[in-house]
């Protein structure tokens, strides 16, 4: 009887290695062929962008970093939202020299007036957005430089 039971469990476990060996060599093709297919080449996607800058007074090298993200090279089309509280903001005469120099670009200047809640920066995002003219919306801060190639 003690040598049927032995002989039971040898039979099971060469089964149950004989089963992870093929489970193993099943992942190693399953890893071969999804390696594979991501180095195939992907589609372009270069779907239009809004870039969205809340401004409030002037900032050290403001303009440069500006003219950066009109330098750009990318395969889409973008457009540069910049939103103010208010006219009077010193910010504004920048974005229109950045206007003035690259006509080419579509830059928009933004009056967002309302209050909407605590943050400022918040408040004038929420009242940009609506203005987007693309489903993907960038955001980013009036001193962030853009490399020309994206």
């Amino acid at each position: 009887m003690l040598d049927a039971f032995a002989q039971s469990v040898a039979v099971l476990t060469t089964l149950l290695t004989v089963a992870g060996i093929g489970y193993f060599c099943a992942a190693l093709v399953a890893a071969y062929v999804f390696l594979r297919s991501r180095r195939a080449a992907l589609a372009a996607f270069s779907p239009g962008v809004s870039i969205l800058k809340s401004l409030k007074g002037l900032d050290p090298g403001m303009i440069e970093a500006f003219r950066t993200d009109c330098r750009q090279v990318y395969a889409g089309k973008y457009e540069l939202l910049f939103g103010v509280s208010a006219l009077d903001d010193p910010a504004v005469a920048a974005v229109e020299q950045l206007m003035d120099e690259f006509p080419q670009r579509r830059i928009r200047l933004i009056e967002c007036p309302d209050r909407l809640g605590t943050n400022g920066k918040v408040s004038t995002l929420a009242q940009l957005a609506p203005h987007a003219r693309y489903d993907f919306l960038l955001i980013n801060d009036s001193d962030i430089s853009v490399s020309p190639v994206i």
